[in-house]
């Protein structure tokens, strides 16, 4: 008997609806910037809710100002945890990096230009051949003009953010009990589901 391949809480059409009306139909800065902003908020929860929960209002780790209250220390707290792997982790930096750069360009940022048109080839390289990623470039072409890159790093938010969505969905929080048993920590980790571009566990 066959195992039923894992349903996906999200769908790709889902994830691109929610996102296009609010974050993907502006200009590139604007998308860069809201939607490494979600990223962010998402992978928040994600270690909010994986890691041995705090008692009081205050949370030593996350807060602002706090050790993982950063995008790259979020990023890489989640890669080490073994939540995702060295290639998602990887993508994650890219837009992280295109984000840092559009943020401190006064005017005249787009990510068809030179070095921001070469990370979004490197991004979109694990997504290429997913009937996924060409459905919903081919939504975004018709629904505005955008340059090819600024197609591919919108759908390529889209499927990254699913991903994500999905992993905080399905991941279990870590126990106290988890936190101290190193075995069963990783017995843990295998309930994970694999994410839809990226090989996780």
């Amino acid at each position: 008997m066959s195992k039923e391949k894992k349903k996906y809480i999200y769908d790709p059409i889902t994830v691109f609806d929610s996102l296009y009306k609010g974050l993907l139909s502006e200009g590139d800065r604007a998308t860069v910037i809201l939607a490494v902003a979600k990223i962010d908020l998402i992978l928040f929860q994600i270690l909010q809710k994986f890691l041995v929960s705090v008692s009081g209002s205050k949370d030593e780790l996350l807060d602002n100002d706090k050790p993982l209250s950063t995008l790259s220390a979020k990023i890489n707290m989640t890669y080490r945890l073994g939540l995702i792997n060295n290639s998602f982790s990887h993508s994650l930096h890219l837009i992280r990096k295109i984000r840092n750069d559009f943020a401190h360009e006064v005017e005249g940022c787009t990510l068809n230009s030179g070095a921001h048109r070469d990370r979004v080839r490197e991004l979109i390289a694990p997504a290429k051949n997913l009937k996924d990623f060409d459905k919903i470039c081919d939504i975004i072409k018709k629904g505005d003009k955008f340059a090819l890159a600024s197609v591919q790093f919108r759908a390529m938010i889209v499927l990254v953010c699913l991903d994500l969505e999905n992993l905080f969905e399905d991941c279990n929080a870590l126990s106290e009990k988890d936190a101290l048993n190193l075995s069963m920590h990783q017995k843990n980790l295998k309930k994970y589901p694999k994410l839809k571009i990226y090989n996780v566990i």
